[in-house]
């Protein structure tokens, strides 16, 4: 398994450049890192712990959504509409 995952960035010509997208398999600490406009998402569907947890450095954010109930797929699409927005 991969610690750290990078964001992807669209292909060339698929019409969405440079947009930012997110993999359930990236660690949630390296994705804030590189992306803080994803914190804010982070905080509202996982709470405050979240930056204090020490899996905050080891979970992927498939884990993160499993323990906190919250549908991957939705919480990837609101992430990238985070960083969409900051750009």
């Amino acid at each position: 398994a991969r610690l750290e995952a990078l964001p992807e960035r669209a292909a060339p010509g698929s019409g969405a450049v440079g947009r930012v997208t997110f993999s359930a398999e990236q660690v949630i600490g390296a994705m804030v890192e590189a992306h803080p406009a994803t914190r804010e998402v982070l905080r509202k569907r996982f709470g405050e712990g979240c930056f204090t947890c020490p899996g905050f450095a080891t979970e992927t954010l498939a884990q993160g959504a499993m323990m906190h109930g919250v549908e991957v797929n939705d919480l990837l699409a609101e992430l990238e509409e985070a960083v969409a927005d900051r750009s």
